[in-house]
């Protein structure tokens, strides 16, 4: 007799087969019996937060810290479209989640009677996540809910992006028979591959001076250390893209981020000089290259992105990043054209006692507390700190770079820390404080430390740069306050000096930490300069 589940708890044991241990979620009246089974299931921790948005970047923060999905589960409606930008982000940076969202009934979608929480009808939701996903599923139909859930999941996993899920409110504990697959290997796929893996080696073999540009997906799948160890081999320099900080290795043949002037400029020089770029999980776009498209056309640029690999002269379909970084050992090796890096060279400034300070500051005191104490994983939020962070040395720095969405930074340290049981040192504006700050009350309660740190400037930084208004002023919180009331310990930084001093004493602290750093006038960090000059 074949074995019978609900679809509710089929989904669940999907999830958790793919190495979710950890929902996080907000219930609704939609959504109410799925709950009830998440919490019934001893192998899943939940993890609710105070809006919807916050669930979505706390899922980002965890899966950037695992490189592995994640599940955000909202209700019908409010909920889940509160949660659509959150999602967007992910599509855009490319984190895999599974977005498990409420829906009517079956028997009301049925009827057309409208219900609380509808738009324009039952359809609408799927609607607005399918432009935001890899693949959107209702499961309405307990036959082939099965079918449906292993499609999506196979995606996510796949393409390392999110999906979306809805669960009708009649269909969590609906009953039905667990299904047995039987995986083939898809043919097409194999040939696309030979085809594109030798394309790439003939462009190599005519290039004198290649350079291998890593981005977010090679970061994604795990494949860094893989393209460092290869490009060693073949004796080609490695650079990378502002999207793929989450890992920045510390090798001889590695020359840090590439985004024009405003990047490294080492990267800078050795794409300027090359004659071939392979851009091994990215594309081309204004944030990983900082310049307009016309200053690229003297560089051939083969992207292998998205499973295809495109050139000018060919493009192929459904080639996978890994094998092609694989493939890339039976390449020959070239003629080094490049001198070795020294990446474990790390200058500091000094830290100054009395003058006031910048975002440049800021990072100048951060580098020094990172050689002194070690390094911590860095999540920053969008503003002007996201670009200033191209000067901090740490080997992991989690954010939104291409997105560019403010209020991610302090969820996503939540699920960050909670999935990596590290402690992070979060970089935030307070025009992003004020998106999400609340999430923080979350903390003690959670039994987790981060250390925030609240760059004070009163206003929008980063807008400022581009258009200088009294439109950008905003209200001066009193942000270490804040954090007291919230079960936290605050510290107000006036000078470089103060700041070394509340991070001493931060990391010495059990309970959460929040720097609040007072700086004055509207000086951009330099990399902002840089990058907004070319731009203009």
């Amino acid at each position: 007799m074949q074995e019978t589940t609900t679809v509710g708890q089929y989904l669940l044991k999907a999830v958790k087969a793919i190495g979710i241990q950890t929902v996080y979620g907000i219930p609704g009246d939609f959504i109410i019996k799925f709950f009830k089974q998440i919490e019934q299931d001893p192998e899943l921790k939940l993890v609710s937060l105070s809006h919807e948005p916050s669930v979505g970047f706390a899922a980002i923060g965890a899966a950037r810290a695992t490189q592995k999905p994640q599940v955000a589960c909202v209700t019908y409606g409010p909920g889940a479209l509160n949660m659509v930008n959150a999602v967007a982000c992910a599509y855009a940076e490319r984190v895999p989640l599974v977005v498990i969202a409420g829906g009517p009934a079956l028997a009301v979608r049925e009827s057309g009677f409208l219900v609380h929480h509808t738009i324009k009808d039952s359809a609408t939701q799927r609607g607005v996540y399918s432009e935001v996903t890899a693949k959107a599923v209702v499961l309405d139909n307990s036959k082939t809910a099965a079918v449906q859930i292993a499609e999506a999941l196979a995606v996510c996993l796949d393409r390392m992006l999110p999906v979306y899920i809805e669960v009708p409110a009649d269909m969590a504990e609906a009953s039905m028979a667990v299904p047995q697959f039987n995986a083939e290997p898809n043919l097409l796929r194999l040939r696309q591959f030979d085809e594109a893996n030798e394309f790439i080696h003939d462009r190599l073999a005519d290039a004198a001076k290649p350079v291998f540009l890593y981005g977010v997906e090679a970061v994604r799948y795990g494949l860094v250390d893989e393209i460092i160890s290869v490009a060693r081999m073949l004796n080609v320099p490695v650079v990378s893209t502002m999207l793929a900080r989450d890992n920045t290795p510390k090798a001889e043949n590695y020359y840090g981020v590439y985004l024009g002037a405003a990047g490294s400029a080492e990267a800078k020089a050795l794409v300027d000089a090359s004659d071939l770029v392979l851009m091994l999980g990215e594309d081309v776009s204004d944030v990983n290259f900082g310049m307009k498209k016309a200053s690229l056309r003297s560089i051939e640029l083969v992207r292998c992105v998205l499973s295809k690999v495109k050139s000018a002269q060919r493009t192929f379909e459904g080639v996978p990043l890994k094998d092609l970084v694989s493939g890339l050992y039976e390449a020959a090796p070239k003629s080094k054209w490049y001198t070795s890096s020294d990446s474990s060279v790390q200058n500091v400034s000094s830290v100054d006692a009395d003058s006031k300070i910048t975002a440049d500051g800021i990072i100048d005191v951060l580098n020094r507390f990172y050689v002194e104490q070690g390094e911590m994983p860095t999540i920053v939020d969008t503003g002007e700190l996201l670009f200033a962070t191209l000067r901090l040395q740490t080997q992991s720095i989690v954010g939104a770079s291409f997105y560019g969405t403010m209020g991610l930074a302090i969820p996503a340290a939540i699920g960050y820390t909670l999935a990596s049981q590290k402690r992070p040192l979060v970089l935030l504006g307070d025009g992003a404080f004020q998106m999400t700050g609340q999430e923080i009350s979350h903390c003690p309660r959670l039994g987790i430390n981060p250390i925030f740190v609240v760059s004070n400037n009163r206003m929008w930084g980063m807008e400022q740069q581009f258009h200088p208004s009294p439109i950008n002023s905003l209200v001066d919180w009193p942000y270490a306050k804040l954090a007291e009331l919230w079960g936290g310990k605050g510290y107000v930084c006036s000078s470089q000096k103060k700041l070394l001093d509340a991070l001493l004493d931060a990391k010495n602290q059990k309970m959460f930490c929040l720097l609040e750093v007072k700086v004055e006038g509207d000086k951009a960090p330099e990399p902002l300069i840089k990058y907004t000059s070319n731009e203009k």
